[in-house]
């Protein structure tokens, strides 16, 4: 897992940024069109992805949503998440997700997309 730190306490508090970065197994018959199609519906406490592209040439999958949580006290907190996924070969998945604080998720944008759309499948 990577891990990206704001530079002053009060904005890691507030932010609570999280970055991870993996590879998983595919599960029998998931797709990347199947994962769109689920994504694009909202799910428990996650909304309808508001940004959803798949491009099945690259084998990529780029999705934005919100879900909340609830944190100490019985506080609701709603995350927003740049989510990437890309097949790696047939039976797995490279996947990366940046989420903050739907509050401060502008704030670190940048830094987060920086992230995360530029994780890819190294050659070999």
């Amino acid at each position: 897992m990577l891990r990206v730190i704001p530079p002053k306490a009060d904005q890691r508090e507030r932010a609570a940024i999280e970055v991870q970065i993996g590879l998983r197994k595919l599960a029998r018959k998931e797709t990347l069109a199947k994962l769109a199609a689920q994504l694009r519906s909202e799910d428990g406490d996650r909304e309808a992805a508001n940004f959803v592209r798949l491009n099945q040439k690259t084998g990529r999958l780029v999705t934005e949503y919100r879900d909340g949580r609830f944190v100490s006290n019985r506080l609701w907190i709603v995350r927003h998440n740049l989510h990437v996924m890309q097949l790696v070969d047939k039976s797995r998945l490279l996947e990366a997700r940046c989420t903050a604080n739907a509050s401060e998720f502008r704030t670190y944008r940048r830094q987060m997309e920086a992230i995360c759309l530029s994780v890819a499948v190294g050659k070999k």
